[in-house]
């Protein structure tokens, strides 16, 4: 019986890495403090992304390029409606909060939607997420199937948020209680098909 056996990995500083090596062969890079291998036509590090690149809202700081720091902005690029509830009317809230500003849906399409809700008051929260396909056939708008609404958490079950197909926008209606004054968020994400 044989048995093959490989040595470790031999220690190197960046600088004097082997100029030639065999396809496979393994190093120590004792400057940047990682393990290297060839891989038929460069070092290249063990266990590292080919290569991440930067878009909308995504940013990527290499200061320590072992470690890179990817950062993500603007709620995953959806549409915020927020608004304030005072009492236990159900309530429509806008997009960006400024009243008629709804989310339409165009004569010809559909949409598949899924929302995330937050809301808050002094001393309460809530939380949901929000699915549903809305259609616009001939000018009018309506939900198609079911939507489907998730309670994260509702500490207050007076409290509530739905949506429907008014005004021929994806609306979202919410509701507080008769005490407190209830901020809510909303961030909406969307395809649609025509």
């Amino acid at each position: 019986m044989s048995h093959s056996s490989k040595l470790p990995p031999t220690v190197y500083a960046t600088a004097d890495l082997p100029a030639n090596p065999r396809s496979g062969d393994a190093v120590f890079d004792s400057d940047l403090g990682i393990l290297k291998y060839w891989d038929g036509s460069q070092w290249s590090e063990v266990g590292k992304l080919g290569s991440v690149v930067a878009g909308t809202n995504v940013t990527i700081d290499n200061t320590d390029p072992i470690n890179p720091i990817i950062s993500a902005a603007g709620g995953g690029g959806g549409t915020t409606l927020s608004g304030t509830t005072a009492n236990d009317t159900q309530t429509e809230i806008y997009v960006d909060g400024t009243p008629t500003n709804r989310v339409d849906v165009a004569t010809g399409s559909t949409i598949t939607f899924s929302a995330l809700v937050a809301a808050r008051s002094a001393t309460e929260s809530a939380g949901y997420k929000i699915e549903g396909v809305i259609k616009n056939d001939a000018g009018t708008a309506e939900i198609v199937g079911v939507v489907v609404k998730t309670i994260f958490a509702e500490e207050d079950i007076a409290w509530d948020a739905t949506v429907t197909a008014a005004n021929n926008a994806i609306t979202f209606l919410v509701t507080g209680d008769s005490v407190d004054s209830v901020s809510w968020e909303v961030t909406l994400n969307k395809i649609e098909a025509t």
